[in-house]
């Protein structure tokens, strides 16, 4: 049985053999197969420069568009970094995990490089204090300027770690401004049976916040044994 022209087995298998083509500004076209191969031989952070070279290699490397992107990025990862051996959050994908590990890139806003970043796993970003401040706000701040009650932050999980002390578990927290609106609409749209769920949802957040502390702590030692070594040398 031959399989359906327009499955993702085809559309595949089509890519790999079509030429990537830049007319006058290349000599030679580039094999998609080839191009791919070149990548399991780099590191995230040249991936992530060549993922901004054009249209066609920015599609080559996003597994939303090729599934077997994902094993370059995974590959990168476990060759080059010590970020190795470890899969990412549910709901990640191996691309955004190997950006967000690329500390040398330094702040996603600011792109300031010093050796303060943190990845904040809960909004997914890896940012400097200063830039993780503009766009939270504090549950003090939601409660004054908002009057939001407990019920409503409940169905949000916190920034982890802490931004102002990451090193304190219980310290006051903060929560990501887009995270919040989306609560607040939710819970002004919810019914008497929607409602009956915000229970589970409470700990789907609290599951949130603990794989959030996990990944952080894991995060946090690698780079403390980078800096170990690299002091010593």
């Amino acid at each position: 049985m031959y399989p359906d022209k327009n499955s993702n087995a085809v559309a595949i298998m089509n890519a790999l053999i079509t030429p990537i083509t830049y007319g006058i500004r290349m000599q030679d076209n580039i094999p998609v197969k080839m191009f791919m191969s070149i990548c399991h031989h780099l590191p995230p952070s040249d991936l992530l420069m060549m993922a901004c070279v054009c249209k066609d290699f920015k599609n080559i490397l996003d597994e939303r568009i090729n599934p077997l992107a994902g094993e370059i990025w995974r590959n990168s990862r476990n060759q080059f970094t010590n970020f190795k051996n470890r899969d990412p959050p549910a709901g990640m994908n191996q691309q955004t995990f190997a950006r967000l590990l690329t500390f040398t890139n330094g702040c996603q806003f600011c792109k300031d490089k010093n050796d303060m970043l943190i990845v904040y796993w809960i909004p997914g970003v890896r940012s400097c204090k200063n830039c993780m401040l503009k766009r939270t706000f504090s549950s003090s701040a939601f409660r004054n300027n908002f009057k939001l009650d407990d019920e409503i932050l409940g169905l949000i999980a916190p920034i982890t770690p802490n931004i102002n002390s990451p090193e304190i578990l219980d310290g006051p927290k903060h929560y990501w401004i887009s995270h919040v609106k989306n609560a607040v609409a939710f819970f002004m749209e919810a019914d008497d049976n929607v409602r009956l769920m915000l229970n589970q949802l409470r700990k789907d957040v609290e599951d949130t916040r603990k794989e959030s502390q996990n990944y952080h702590q894991w995060t946090s030692n690698v780079l403390n044994i980078e800096r170990l070594f690299n002091h010593r040398n």
